[in-house]
């Protein structure tokens, strides 16, 4: 289907991804659009999505991990994916090679003591438009 003279953009998503991390993007994809409807960005330009058919194991593959240079020329750390966010059954599988340190963030630890955000300490600061479930990620 064309809308507005454009295709829109497929997403698959990787065989990676655990169960359940599926459910939480399509709820923030939603959440994103109804936002949209409701205070449209002028200037910028929204293209459609839609999420296609996931990718097979063999089309999957962790992403790769780069450390980036700050303009000061010190080393930043680099991104990993998190143990949680990955399916165990398609790492111990399909994807040895990917059980590494370099490749998964190491385990955390009971985060229950850190101090939330700024704008998240009370409930009454949340946007009423967002689903409170997305809050708690």
């Amino acid at each position: 289907m064309v809308v507005g003279g454009r295709r829109p953009w497929i997403s698959r998503a990787p065989a990676y991804r655990a169960d359940g991390i599926n459910n939480l993007l399509d709820r923030l994809d939603v959440t994103i659009t109804a936002m949209r409807e409701v205070n449209p960005v002028h200037g910028n330009h929204y293209h459609s999505r839609r999420r296609g058919t996931s990718r097979t194991s063999e089309e999957s593959k962790l992403p790769t991990v780069r450390t980036t240079k700050e303009k000061d020329g010190q080393t930043k750390p680099a991104v990993k994916i998190s143990r949680t966010m990955i399916d165990p059954t398609w790492l111990q599988a399909l994807a040895a090679k990917y059980d590494k340190p370099s490749f998964i963030a190491p385990e955390e630890s009971d985060t229950s003591a850190e101090v939330p955000y700024e704008e998240d300490r009370e409930q009454g600061q949340r946007d009423p438009n967002i689903d409170p479930l997305l809050y708690d990620l």
